[in-house]
């Protein structure tokens, strides 16, 4: 991933934005429609974090469930919150390097290609990608694309705080601040989505699909329908379903 991110100091932090209401009502429940259509397998839950895209494997019995992260931190926290859970486990590695002797029918990977350094980069890591999936398996990634606007087109905080003024190019590096307590800020690195679908149809996937953005109608009636509108008209994040 991107040579100079180090995640191990953002690890306490990033674990409490599993309570944001977009990780909560919108990033768990795309997901879960997904699940819903797939026979439970065997997982990889790449840049698995503390484990919030596990936890939802694991409930939804995609197990056993294998978890992997750059930072080591985060793999500690992991492993903590699933401690005694003989269907998971967490291991520490540069995504790049990570190999498995037989390939996962099904991966996830949260806002995992928003840390490539640049489009090469990204290429090789989607054909990395495609070499850990089951030619009958299922990926979904979730990507972040805060690069498609500018500070100054979003006026809700239901996402994060962003401080470009224009919309990114590929490959451009940008600073969020996440709304939790205390404030986080994170960077990431901005790919627009017809970038990420020809990284894929390079690597020599054939079925890319862009995800609708959908609500639990628990965050609706948590929030109020009013409170998500921004997020649906100018949205901040995509969900990719690849398969071969």
């Amino acid at each position: 991933m991107k040579s100079d991110l180090d995640f191990n100091p953002l690890a306490e932090g990033y674990q409490t934005t599993d309570q944001l209401p977009y990780r909560k009502y919108m990033e768990h429940w795309v997901y879960r429609k997904v699940l819903e259509e797939l026979e439970p397998c065997s997982s990889l839950d790449l840049a698995c974090g503390a484990g919030f895209y596990s936890g939802l494997l694991l409930e939804m019995g995609f197990t056993p469930v294998t978890g992997v992260d750059c930072s080591a931190d985060m793999i500690s926290l992991a492993r903590q919150h699933f401690a005694g859970n003989k269907d998971a486990q967490f291991i520490q590695s540069r995504i790049e390097d990570f190999k498995c002797e037989t390939p996962f029918q099904l991966i996830t990977a949260g806002w995992l290609l928003n840390y490539c350094e640049d489009t090469n980069h990204l290429e090789q890591l989607c054909i990395h990608l495609k070499s850990l999936l089951s030619p009958e398996g299922t990926m979904i990634i979730t990507v972040d694309c805060q690069g498609d606007y500018g500070c100054n087109d979003i006026t809700d905080t239901a996402c994060a705080r962003i401080y470009h003024t224009h919309p990114l190019k590929d490959g451009e590096s940008f600073r969020m601040t996440l709304p939790v307590t205390p404030p986080l800020d994170i960077y990431a690195v901005h790919f627009d989505r017809a970038t990420i679908t020809q990284a894929m149809q390079k690597a020599g996937f054939s079925e890319i699909e862009w995800l609708p953005l959908a609500i639990d109608p628990k965050g609706i009636e948590t929030l109020g329908k009013e409170s998500w509108q921004q997020m649906i008209t100018k949205p901040r994040i995509g969900f990719l379903k690849v398969a071969y």
